[in-house]
């Protein structure tokens, strides 16, 4: 099967956790931050889906 959903956004939730915490941020900053990565993980999913689709 394909790269899970679920992965990524542990990965990416990984990710946002250790830049949070490498320095202090306000809550907006760290709400801004969250939302820009997991439209990521919405624009990846949608690719992987036409990928998919087209192999099959």
């Amino acid at each position: 099967g394909g790269f899970p959903a679920i992965e990524a956004l542990e990965i990416i939730l990984s990710q946002i956790i250790q830049d949070i915490s490498a320095k202090p941020q306000s809550v907006v900053e760290v709400i801004v931050a969250i939302y820009g990565r997991v439209a990521q993980v919405i624009d990846i999913e949608a690719v992987i889906k036409e990928v998919s689709q087209k192999s099959d």
